[in-house]
């Protein structure tokens, strides 16, 4: 793992630290991760703002599921596809497209 995806990956376990490690019973998660989708928080990037209740939902399920790794950041399909178009396009004569 990357640094920067694991200094995302901590990120999200500090976040989530209290139910994932059973400090919040059962019963209060749901109301504890409203609380905490309303404050604002410091993110690895530097940004200032505050998630939302889904991403916390979202993120908890991926650690329960899948453990650590999953909650690193994971890199745009987007550029990927972007990328694999340019190095097809290069790669033949324009006859040949």
């Amino acid at each position: 793992m990357k640094q920067k995806d694991e200094k995302w990956a901590l990120f999200w376990c500090d976040l989530l630290h209290p139910v994932l490690f059973d400090d919040v019973e059962p019963e209060a998660i749901q109301e504890f991760l409203k609380e905490l989708s309303g404050k604002e928080m410091v993110f690895p990037g530097g940004r200032v703002g505050k998630t939302s209740l889904s991403t916390l939902r979202r993120k908890l399920n991926l650690y329960r599921t899948e453990g650590f790794d999953a909650l690193a950041r994971k890199t745009s399909h987007r550029n990927s596809v972007t990328l694999l178009h340019v190095v097809f396009r290069t790669s033949f004569a324009p006859d040949q497209i």
